[in-house]
């Protein structure tokens, strides 16, 4: 039964292929150690085109390389493979709280980069997870530049005016 999204959904992870038999999926979870993909939970599945749902997770393994997760109404092979593509939503007033210091990634995405010169570089288009460290994507006129979210390369972050600083040592952006 599709239903209207909220506007305050954040995308937690994303839906890859069917696992066995019982309506199980394998995913991707951006973040494995958010507590926000408990059995109970209820999350939005959206792929944009014919899914737009709410759904329970009745369990997960998410912590092994591999995470499967199981929805409450989803018992076979055929209604876990309608799933397929699906991003795991849920809306942000059901994120955890975080101090003052602290951002939330997806936050930065839409962020207008500019280096110390104030020239302007791009803008956030994803962040991507990888094993030593997340890494902003900048979208540029014709290509691509990703930049770790590291302190020495992240300056400034101004989200009241969507701007992010970043320092452009040689060679980080061509």
């Amino acid at each position: 039964m599709n239903k209207e999204l909220p506007q305050n959904l954040v995308i937690l992870g994303e839906i890859i292929k069917p696992h066995g038999l019982k309506g199980e999926v394998k995913v991707k979870i951006y973040n494995p150690s958010s507590e926000s993909l408990a059995e109970g939970e209820i999350v939005w599945l959206v792929d944009g085109i014919r899914l737009n749902e709410q759904f329970e997770i009745e369990s997960g393994r998410l912590i092994s390389p591999k995470p499967i997760m199981k929805f409450k109404h989803i018992s076979s092979k055929e209604d876990a493979k309608r799933l397929v593509g699906a991003q795991i939503s849920i809306e942000r007033t059901k994120l955890p709280k975080i101090e003052d210091n602290e951002i939330y990634l997806v936050d930065l995405i839409g962020l207008q980069v500019y280096n110390e010169k104030d020239d302007l570089l791009g803008e956030v288009t994803d962040i991507l997870n990888l094993p030593a460290n997340d890494v902003l994507v900048v979208k540029q006129l014709d290509k691509e530049v990703l930049i770790p979210i590291i302190d020495e390369f992240i300056q400034l972050i101004d989200f009241e005016n969507k701007k992010m600083t970043i320092h452009q040592m040689e060679g980080l952006i061509d």
